[in-house]
């Protein structure tokens, strides 16, 4: 049994995207759990066979996300004294004993490789959670999945 996860660094998003389209990834593992409010178990499942190209995740919200991650990693690094590193956008973690499971994550810890995902949202419910110290469901499945692979 292989402990590191192998790592492939991409030239470009469109070739990561190609990559990702052939296993699982952190953000597959919502709808593949039945939790995507956009995608559903099914259509995931046609994208992976190629039946039906992925949706693209854009918008508003999800630039406005990964536009704000260097500034909250930062932040976390000051308020914890703990260091985090950025994989890149274009890397991906393979699982060592299942290589379709994959990820790319937010930050790595300095000390282990472990994931920090970030989160930004302004929705109500998910932040009365965060507030009382609890993870949102999604959030807890895509930190898991990251948890698994690396």
């Amino acid at each position: 049994m292989t402990t590191t996860p192998g790592k492939i660094e991409f030239a470009n998003r469109e070739d990561w995207l190609a990559h990702r389209q052939t296993g699982l990834g952190g953000s597959d593992i919502l709808a593949a759990l039945g939790m995507d409010r956009y995608k559903s178990t099914y259509t995931l499942y046609r994208e992976k066979r190629g039946e039906v190209e992925p949706e693209p995740v854009d918008g508003v919200d999800a630039e406005l996300g990964h536009f704000l991650e260097p500034f909250m990693a930062k932040w976390f690094q000051q308020e914890t004294g703990r260091v985090v590193a950025d994989p890149g956008d274009f890397t991906i973690y393979e699982h060592p004993d299942r290589p379709h499971l994959r990820v790319t994550p937010d930050y790595l810890f300095s000390d282990g490789g472990h994931p920090l995902e970030i989160k930004t949202t302004g929705n109500p419910e998910q932040i009365a959670l965060w507030k009382a110290g609890e993870t949102p469901a999604a959030a807890g499945a895509q930190i898991n999945m990251q948890m698994e692979v690396l």
